[in-house]
């Protein structure tokens, strides 16, 4: 196939050979299995320089065993991440959301095609429901979120966290992460308070706020927040 020239005048889309596509398809293809068996290679080698009578196919079951551990491993980083994220990001937004239709109902903005006495009703008992999960999230678990902290200045914290050896370092990767991300949605919400246009915005989103800060902040039922760890690694 004839290689197209890569020349055009203004406003012309440039055409490619597409066989060039493909060859830099195989050549990346080719470099990274060359770059799985030199790696395995080398490891074979080093396992046979210790003295383990280990063939490659060993070589082979120790990789994919390795690797199997490490997904697990991973999983469970990423279902402590999702318990302390998804709850702290689905409850502040609904809170909110509930926060504002109780507001806008109370002040006789209708926002359904019901009485405005049913929709306070309704609001109301959407925010009750939504506080009622806030009260049992936040007020059993909410010492997760400020674990990782407690783990550097408590001496109990590290001994109790301590018992789960090697996974203690993903354990801190995963509490690490929650962390940031529960600061980031504080920042998030401070951001809207301060640019919202209205009093309704700013009330509503005030009030997330500070049931969240109020929830993690003076809560140290760290023993409720290890033991949800220790959930997720004994899964």
């Amino acid at each position: 196939m004839k290689a197209h020239v890569l020349r055009s005048k203004p406003g012309e889309v440039l055409n490619v050979n597409p066989s060039a596509y493909v060859i830099i398809n195989i050549v990346v293809l080719l470099s990274l299995v060359t770059a799985i068996v030199l790696l395995e290679y080398a490891v074979y080698i080093v396992a046979k320089k210790r003295g383990r009578n280990l063939t490659y196919k060993d070589v082979i079951r120790l990789q994919i065993t390795a690797l199997k551990s490490g997904i697990i491993d991973l999983a469970r980083i990423f279902l402590l991440v999702a318990v302390m994220v998804l709850p702290l990001i689905a409850l502040s937004l609904s809170t909110e959301y509930s926060i504002l239709l109780l507001l806008d109902s109370s002040l006789g903005m209708a926002w359904s095609p019901f009485p405005v006495s049913a929709e306070v009703v309704i609001s109301f008992l959407f925010l009750l429901a939504d506080l009622v999960a806030v009260q049992y999230f936040f007020g059993k678990y909410g010492a997760v979120y400020k674990l990782l902290v407690a783990f550097h200045k408590r001496d109990d914290i590290k001994q109790l966290l301590g018992k789960h050896g090697k996974a203690l370092e993903d354990i801190l990767m995963g509490l690490g992460y929650g962390f940031v991300i529960y600061i980031m949605v504080i920042l998030t919400f401070l951001v809207f308070f301060i640019n919202s246009y209205t009093a309704l915005s700013k009330i509503a989103t005030g009030m997330v706020i500070m049931l969240l800060l109020g929830y993690v902040l003076p809560n140290n039922k760290y023993e409720n927040a290890v033991r949800l760890i220790e959930r997720i690694w004994k899964g």
